[in-house]
């Protein structure tokens, strides 16, 4: 409930061409796999956190899980909605994490695509996902 109004970091010197490196494989990388070409929603859920009872969900998506975690991108896709719509909000083919806007969509429709992936992943999975965004008079 707090909120930081002031950091202070100390840093260290780096490679600058390294760093340029590793920002231009990090740009590339969003590049290829995110849909920044169009407005979106950004990642609109947080990734799940596996404990050891869910290996089921280890083994079927054992290609993606990182750090025991499983993106909610795969839950999406998994489940059939990468490309379902509501109104004019997407639900992107290339990451289905992010909720595109068509033109002309509305907050009201990104909220009502979000509940229907969050039951769809429900009803697939037994996962609850949950939002990363905060919505705001809804």
């Amino acid at each position: 409930g707090g909120v930081v109004a002031e950091v202070e970091c100390q840093l260290a010197a780096g490679d600058v061409a390294a760093s340029r490196r590793r920002i231009a494989e990090y740009t590339a990388y969003k590049q290829a796999h995110q849909p920044l070409a169009v407005p979106s929603a950004g990642c609109l859920f947080k990734n799940v956190g596996l404990t050891p009872d869910d290996q089921w969900l280890r083994q079927r998506f054992a290609a993606v899980i990182k750090d025991n975690r499983l993106p909610a991108w795969a839950l999406i896709s998994a489940a059939g909605l990468a490309g379902k719509t509501v109104g004019r909000i997407q639900i992107s083919q290339l990451h289905a994490n992010f909720f595109t806007n068509l033109g002309g969509g509305t907050a009201e429709q990104v909220v009502m695509l979000a509940s229907l992936v969050k039951q769809r992943v429900r009803d697939s999975f037994g996962v609850q996902l949950q939002e990363e965004v905060q919505f705001i008079g809804f």
